[in-house]
């Protein structure tokens, strides 16, 4: 593993991705030398080997939500997922690779903006990008401002992209995007005509300072990069035939990115407006 990448963050569903790649590599032996590795505190949370190798590896799933930490201090989920890739490579090397799982932990990997080349662990994105982070973000404040549609649209991205779905899922971040800029707008006295008219989200968000004319977010009319973006999302509808991997991840990070960037935006705004 690439070690500049030993401090950043994985989602649970990396983290889940893992352990399967670990059911699927780990003999018991081997489940219990990496449960000692991460320290006493976590190998007594965890059963004994009279369990399935499957059932001890839930418990350290449950371990780490409840946020116990190894010995030397790291995340339980970052050592899972670091195994999980020790494990890819020896079965690589060995020509056993169980390819639904890796498969799985891969997709989890790219939707967390990173990519596996030459066998190693890469940032797919700026390293000062935290991807989980942002989401984690991100889905705060959609429930903070109880932007349930816009939400609801957003874990159907996610869950789509999950499942190699990639027509359905370029279609959820589509409409995803469009329910949280009708969500802001409506908080800011917009309109909620359906379907919604892009010129005059824009204009409203533009107005309120939610989009930088001075940074060609918007140009005061119909122009600029979200309006872009918006055109990136809407080339030719959800046809399957033109949808693969590497275009819908792309359109799950800038959207996201995106998203998270107007939504603390708006939700700076309604925190100054109640000082």
């Amino acid at each position: 593993m690439n070690e500049s990448l030993l401090g950043r963050s994985f989602s649970r569903e990396t983290v889940l991705a893992a352990t399967r790649v670990l059911a699927a590599c780990l003999t018991q032996a081997e489940t219990t030398r990496f449960l000692q590795e991460l320290g006493p505190q976590v190998k007594r949370v965890v059963r004994d080997e009279s369990a399935s190798v499957l059932k001890r590896l839930n418990d350290l799933v449950d371990a780490y939500d409840d946020g116990v930490r190894s010995a030397s201090g790291e995340s339980i989920g970052r050592a899972i997922v670091v195994e999980a890739l020790e494990c890819r490579s020896e079965s690589l090397c060995r020509g056993t690779r169980p390819s639904t799982s890796f498969v799985g932990l891969e997709d989890a990997l790219a939707r967390d903006g990173y990519e596996i080349a030459d066998g190693r662990l890469q940032p797919a994105l700026p390293t000062d990008v935290n991807l989980p982070g942002v989401r984690s973000e991100l889905e705060n404040l959609l429930d903070l401002h109880g932007f349930e549609t816009a939400k609801d649209h957003f874990e159907q991205a996610i869950d789509t992209h999950a499942r190699g779905q990639w027509a359905a899922a370029n279609g959820q971040i589509r409409t995803f995007f469009e329910a949280l800029l009708k969500g802001i707008t409506g908080e800011l006295g917009g309109t909620s005509d359906e379907p919604p008219n892009i010129k005059r989200l824009l204009s409203k968000l533009g107005q309120h300072g939610i989009l930088k004319e001075e940074l060609n977010e918007w140009d005061g009319n119909r122009g600029g990069f979200v309006d872009g973006l918006w055109r990136r999302l809407h080339p030719e509808g959800p046809h399957p035939g033109r949808s693969d991997k590497e275009d819908s991840t792309f359109r799950l990070h800038v959207t996201f990115l995106t998203a998270a960037l107007l939504l603390k935006r708006f939700h700076r705004q309604v925190q100054n407006s109640t000082q």
